[in-house]
């Protein structure tokens, strides 16, 4: 197969299952000015999530995971920067397509800049620890703990079907859509009042839910819990 009808084989695929939100984030934020209008790329997934409503966040999120879920590092390539989408390229940076998608993910999270080795399984583990065991030490909110580590996901080394993964998926499937952190700045005082009220049920639940599965992780991956 031509390499120009292999990008159409991906691209249609993809936005078959509704990716179009990923496609947003890169075609409107990524374009050939975007680092004349922002100093590096991390500022401009900044700008993304200060521009952009909770709702559509929460979609961008889900797009990308459902795209470094499904292909490979060469696929990812093709789909990025042939075309383009994304007319930023990470790999001068030192950075692969999948480890920059996952940066942008861990970013749309909460998360801070990461160090340069970040697409190493260990480095990952160790971030995935320190989340996990500031939730159950009750010093990170369990909500916006599980969006970060849900970041984190494709790259701690386990596949994607593992349970005590899926735990933490589910947590942030079911709260995504819930104001936390600089978003809340978005809404009204009565809006909130309401919101707050289910916020508080949700992390009652998340804790019940993820409890065990947060501590299995520390435990496997080797850190105290």
């Amino acid at each position: 197969m031509l390499a120009a009808e292999f990008l159409v084989v991906i691209r249609t695929a993809l936005m078959d299952e509704d990716l179009t939100p990923a496609a947003h984030l890169f075609e409107a934020y990524f374009h050939h000015d975007c680092l004349v209008d922002d100093p590096d790329w991390e500022a401009v997934v900044q700008r993304f999530k200060r521009s952009e409503s909770q709702e559509t966040l929460g979609h961008t999120r889900d797009a990308l995971l459902r795209l470094i879920g499904r292909l490979d590092s060469a696929e990812l390539e093709e789909f990025l920067f042939r075309g383009p989408l994304s007319f930023y390229d990470p790999r001068p940076d030192g950075l692969s397509p999948r480890a920059w998608i996952e940066d942008i993910l861990h970013l749309l999270a909460g998360g801070s800049s990461r160090p340069s080795d970040r697409d190493g399984v260990a480095t990952a583990r160790r971030r995935y620890i320190a989340i996990a065991s500031q939730i159950l030490s009750g010093t990170k909110d369990v909500i916006l703990g599980a969006r970060e580590l849900n970041s984190l996901r494709f790259a701690v080394g386990l596949p994607e079907n593992d349970p005590d993964l899926l735990c933490i998926v589910g947590i942030d499937s079911e709260t995504d859509g819930l104001p936390l952190g600089s978003v809340r700045s978005r809404w009204s005082p009565e809006a909130l009042e309401q919101k707050d009220i289910e916020i508080d049920q949700a992390r009652q639940w998340a804790r019940q839910v993820g409890d065990s599965a947060l501590k299995n992780i520390v435990r496997r991956f080797g850190g105290a819990g």
